[in-house]
């Protein structure tokens, strides 16, 4: 019983994503993905409870603390619709790359810029999401997150981004991360994030912060 509530909520939420899609090109869309993955794990898991008795039904986990920490992270996104809500909840229930996810967001698809965009935003707080579950940040490094918006942008155009998420308190110390990785990684990166730092008028005590050099 408890199961077919569940897929009734899974593809209620499906159809509302692939609505979504018709009427609002900038939402996240999500919904092949979701609808792929809950198919297939909708068919193993049926396979499976064949040949369980009911004292091998495994036990659920108890995530209480890590679910906690999710309904949080949610409140670095101000003003979300149910569906920006919704989507992202059925991605992490099916544990969903982050980097699928991110190649079906419109505003990667339409090559515009990432700054200031919501449905962009609501993946970045996915990721954030998703490391909470799986349980650390080494699920999806920093560098592969870095390695994959520099294949979408240009090292100008992600200074300004994390610029730009730093100011925002649920992203400002993965911003800050993704800066000092520039910082390490090329010359060229290293004379942006300065120029950054000079434009928004950064004090030497905040980049010493910034940079760890305390830790070094």
């Amino acid at each position: 019983m408890s199961s077919c509530f569940v897929l009734t909520i899974f593809f209620f939420g499906i159809g509302l994503c692939f609505a979504s899609q018709l009427t609002d090109p900038g939402h996240t869309s999500f919904g092949a993905l979701i609808e792929t993955r809950l198919l297939i794990g909708t068919k193993s898991s049926i396979k499976s409870r064949r040949f369980l008795r009911p004292h091998d039904t495994p036990k659920q986990k108890n995530n209480i603390g890590s679910d906690n920490k999710i309904e949080g992270e949610r409140a670095g996104v101000p003003g979300m619709t149910k569906i920006e809500e919704l989507v992202p909840k059925l991605a992490l229930k099916l544990e969903i790359d982050p980097t699928k996810v991110f190649k079906n967001v419109h505003v990667v698809k339409s090559g515009a810029k990432l700054d200031g965009n919501r449905s962009f935003l609501v993946w970045f707080l996915y990721v954030k999401q998703y490391r909470i579950k799986r349980g650390g940040d080494f699920f999806y490094g920093d560098d592969v997150l870095l390695d994959l918006l520099r294949k979408t942008k240009s090292e100008e155009e992600l200074v300004r981004l994390f610029q730009s998420l730093r100011q925002n308190p649920a992203f400002k110390d993965i911003a800050e991360k993704m800066k000092i990785d520039m910082v390490l990684s090329s010359a060229s990166s290293h004379r942006l994030v300065n120029a950054a730092w000079l434009n928004s008028r950064e004090t030497p005590e905040e980049v010493f912060k910034i940079l760890r050099l305390k830790n070094g």
